[in-house]
């Protein structure tokens, strides 16, 4: 039986439990973070749908993302990232697959949403490979807590503002 990728998407979830941002990698001079938070639809954990939050705590207000993932429970596959919003990247994204919508040929030079629709390939019946298309969010967004409810918004986790934020606090203003 085919995965519905569709209806994960499509479904209202719940994040469960309180996730924490935590180091990616043992070298202390490495300053990735990474928020990984179990998902529930109606009432339950949907096991192996994940939201997955990637950060630099040397990059503040900016180079986020946060991916929508199912781990596929038959060992067989490797995760399928769903959809992904990353905000204030360092660098452009290019739509340049040849799946591209005409009027998304180019560069994006913000934030932007590799949308579930825009990467479905029918012929594999499955997301392509890196979500290679995206479109430009606009207006963007300006703070932490207007990225969480762009997230909530677009991946239908209605709670997802109250994700931590990946910074320290700043205790000085």
């Amino acid at each position: 039986m085919p995965t519905p990728y569709k209806m994960l998407v499509e479904s209202d979830e719940l994040i469960a439990g309180k996730p924490t941002w935590v180091d990616k990698h043992k070298d202390p001079k490495d300053d990735q973070q990474r928020l990984v938070a179990a998902l529930r639809m109606g009432g339950r954990v949907f096991q192996g749908l994940e939201l997955v939050g990637r950060a630099r705590l040397g990059i503040r207000n900016a180079y986020v993302s946060f991916s929508l993932i199912y781990l596929p429970t038959d060992n067989r596959r490797d995760a399928v990232r769903l959809c992904r919003v990353d905000w204030r990247p360092l660098t452009p994204h290019v739509n340049d697959h040849p799946n591209t919508p005409p009027e998304l040929i180019g560069d994006i030079e913000g934030t932007h949403h590799h949308a579930f629709g825009l990467n479905w390939a029918a012929k594999n019946d499955a997301p392509l490979k890196a979500l290679p298309i995206a479109e430009e969010i606009s207006p963007d967004y300006q703070l932490y807590a207007e990225l969480l409810d762009g997230v909530g918004d677009l991946f239908r986790i209605a709670n997802a503002a109250s994700l931590p934020s990946p910074w320290p606090e700043d205790l000085f203003g």
